[in-house]
């Protein structure tokens, strides 16, 4: 029961590291270990996070296929 049990929580966390990347869940993330190596000042918060993405990719849309 334990092999189970340690494969099905091995494989969701798989399953839910993937879908965070191709979803760009660990955007953020991401974003906050380049402002811990880099970083000037306070980091911006989730919300302002997204929505600077979102303005920039608004305003840059070469890098988009559709």
């Amino acid at each position: 029961m334990d092999v189970l049990t340690g494969r099905l929580r091995s494989g969701w966390s798989g399953l839910r590291w993937f879908l965070r990347g191709v979803l760009g869940g660990s955007a953020y993330d991401g974003y906050l270990a380049w402002h811990a190596r880099h970083g000037h000042g306070a980091p911006m918060g989730p919300a302002e996070y997204w929505r600077s993405r979102t303005d920039h990719q608004e305003a840059h849309p070469e890098g988009r296929c559709c």
